[in-house]
């Protein structure tokens, strides 16, 4: 049985650009603690005119679609070269 536990860090500051989320994983066999890790991800936050910028810039056709929930997508093509 695994159990895990998340905690984000968020930006300290309007110009931050990434946060940092930590994950533990209580590792168990049964009711026995058998071992504890932990893993860090380093995440962006980006506005969405620099996402189109950045995937413009590398070739693509971006452009932001809604999904059925009014949620925004990035949907980005490759031309044909």
């Amino acid at each position: 049985m695994r159990s895990r536990k998340e905690q984000r860090y968020g930006p300290s500051k309007d110009s931050d650009t990434t946060y940092t989320t930590d994950y533990v994983y209580r590792l168990r066999e049964g009711q026995q603690m058998v071992g504890v890790e932990h893993d860090q991800h380093r995440c962006g936050l980006f506005p969405r005119a620099e996402w189109l910028r950045l995937l413009a810039q590398v070739g693509f056709q971006p452009q932001i679609v809604q999904d059925p929930y009014q949620r925004d997508i990035f949907v980005a093509r490759k031309p044909n070269s």
